[in-house]
């Protein structure tokens, strides 16, 4: 509807969008500016890292992946926190299965219903987009709380000893890459 009456209002004052300033073009982002920037993001990551296809359908499902990831964003944990580990988790593939320790969804969720039986009950589907991150950012800021630093959260994510130690500094890399591509 947004994107109908920008149309309606650019070919009313004879300005095609051509003509407007890139600068100018943030208020034309149809599925909000931080959505479709990490979006944005998202492609020229994947184009610079050649060795990390990621596992989105299509578009469609990226950004609607963009919109639950900016939606549950918060001060402690950016939405170039929470893709850079749906990216290190899943490589952005809501139905991602890990055979290994039985990790589901965007963020492989693991034993939830045994460390965090009351806190997350409500995670009915956790290949649920929205149930997913919600359950991710729950558990990511019980491990800022535990363990006092969100470089020992990342870190704790994914675990303890070498492997953790690894999986943080992976983060970093693909967080700087992604914000910098």
């Amino acid at each position: 509807m947004i994107g109908v009456l920008i149309c309606i209002l650019l070919f009313c004052s004879k300005t095609s969008i051509a003509n407007i300033q890139s600068s100018d073009l943030k208020n034309y982002y149809v599925h909000g500016k931080k959505p479709t920037i990490l979006m944005q993001q998202i492609k020229k990551y994947e184009n610079v890292s050649f060795n990390n296809k990621l596992l989105y359908k299509n578009d469609k499902d990226l950004i609607e992946t963009c919109k639950i990831i900016c939606k549950n964003s918060d001060s402690t944990w950016s939405e170039y926190d929470l893709t850079t580990f749906a990216i290190s988790e899943s490589k952005l593939s809501k139905n991602a299965i890990n055979k290994l320790d039985g990790g589901k969804g965007l963020f492989q969720l693991t034993h939830i219903k045994k460390h965090y039986k009351k806190e997350l009950s409500w995670v009915t589907n956790p290949f649920n987009k929205e149930q997913n991150t919600k359950a991710a950012v729950f558990i990511l800021n019980d491990k800022l709380r535990i363990h006092g630093n969100k470089h020992e959260a990342i870190k704790r994510y994914n675990g303890s000893g070498i492997k953790a130690s690894k999986y943080r500094k992976k983060f970093y890399k693909i967080k700087y890459t992604l914000k910098n591509s």
